[in-house]
């Protein structure tokens, strides 16, 4: 009896979150620019928090990666997280930074990993820091021409 009214509560609880995450989405279609005036201001007066809280939000997601691509570089094993990297296999990286920006694009990856991990794990690769520049290298995968000293 005890675990049927908890299992009435949490399905409650559920469904509570459901619609006031749809009465917030609604409510912000129908208010988005006092909203974004609002956003802003809370950014300007907050800087520091929420520099701190998207700091840490892109730090989260770009090991959680890191783990899932296996911790450690393809290349030569190297698995020191603050040299790893996550190398677009084809080279088009500058696309998908360009259309996510900051911490957004970890968290968009992430997603993308959770979809369909064979996909994923066929367009990226983790590489340390040494590997990648070589592969970019060797690749030409770069605007400019590296000039040799």
């Amino acid at each position: 009896m005890a675990e049927l009214d908890i299992l009435k509560k949490s399905n409650s609880k559920k469904v509570k979150k459901r619609e006031r995450k749809e009465y917030n989405h609604k409510n912000y279609l129908e208010n988005k620019e006092v909203v974004s005036k609002r956003t802003k201001k809370y950014k300007a007066e907050h800087k520091e928090l929420y520099k701190k809280y998207s700091k840490n939000f892109y730090v989260r997601f770009r090991y959680a990666l890191i783990e899932l691509l296996g911790g450690t570089c393809v290349n030569c094993g190297f698995d020191d997280v603050r040299a790893l990297q996550i190398d677009h296999i084809n080279g088009d990286g500058a696309e998908e930074r360009k259309k996510h920006r900051g911490s957004l694009l970890y968290k968009s990856m992430l997603e993308r990993y959770i979809k369909d991990p064979q996909k994923f794990c066929v367009n990226y690769q983790l590489l340390c820091a040494n590997c990648n520049w070589i592969k970019r290298s060797t690749n030409k995968e770069y605007k400019k021409p590296i000039s040799k000293f």
